[in-house]
């Protein structure tokens, strides 16, 4: 899905959640702010996490906090912290699955309750093209030869760059450690998701065929979700 110009300053934050619906599951609730136009408090202990970090680290997480209340809140659940993992993984209340993305200015969560979804992973990055050293980091020899004709105004190695990112997200509660990126293989046309023997054996019962991702285009930036059924 294509939407909008190629510059991301002109971009709505009322725009992009418009089009990031139309790919995720309709029952996900998600919040989106400009980062630079944010305004909240941490809690102590967000606080403490970022207390040594650089002022756009504060920015970014304390954004990514304030957006993530706002989702609980439209779930019912009063104001609480959303401490980090030993990963850097957000840890959520019991009984929700949730994920935080921000890159250029903007912020994004999606999360909802475990019962309705069994897992999910969002991801926005810049609509720019990959250098060939870091496509070949990113991708396997068999990625790089099946996407390369892709037909789109975003490169197709930086759309397997967020859908991967967000799989990992998805895929981490369920096997506590981040994959490699060679772990996992994507193919936009048609689309199909793969990932190797070993991460497969890692995975519940079932986890592999039940998930699903999407990605959109939107003005400069590429998102992409990922997301496991229950």
């Amino acid at each position: 899905m294509l939407v909008g110009s190629s510059n991301i300053a002109d971009i709505e934050v009322a725009t992009l959640v418009d089009a990031v619906r139309w790919v995720v599951p309709p029952a996900l609730v998600l919040q989106a702010t400009r980062i630079s136009t944010c305004a909240g408090d941490l809690f102590t202990e967000e606080a403490e996490h970022v207390a040594a970090a650089v002022s756009k680290r504060r920015t970014e997480f304390t954004a990514g906090r304030v957006c993530a209340r706002a989702a609980l809140a439209r779930l019912g659940i009063r104001p609480m912290p959303v401490p980090v993992g030993s990963k850097g993984e957000p840890v959520w209340p019991p009984g929700i699955v949730g994920s935080i993305t921000h890159d250029m200015d903007l912020c994004i969560v999606a999360l909802q309750s475990a019962n309705r979804l069994a897992g999910i992973g969002i991801d926005i990055t810049e609509n720019s093209k990959l250098g060939d050293d870091v496509t070949g980091l990113i991708c396997t020899p068999r990625e790089i030869a099946c996407n390369r004709d892709f037909g789109t105004s975003a490169d197709p190695f930086r759309i397997i760059f967020s859908l991967k990112e967000s799989i990992y997200k998805c895929l981490f509660p369920f096997i506590r450690r981040f994959l490699d990126f060679h772990e996992v293989e994507v193919a936009l046309d048609p689309f199909s998701i793969h990932a190797s023997e070993p991460a497969r054996e890692q995975l519940p019962f079932g986890i592999q065929e039940k998930l699903c991702a999407a990605f959109c285009v939107v003005n400069g930036c590429i998102f992409s979700a990922a997301w496991v059924d229950v």
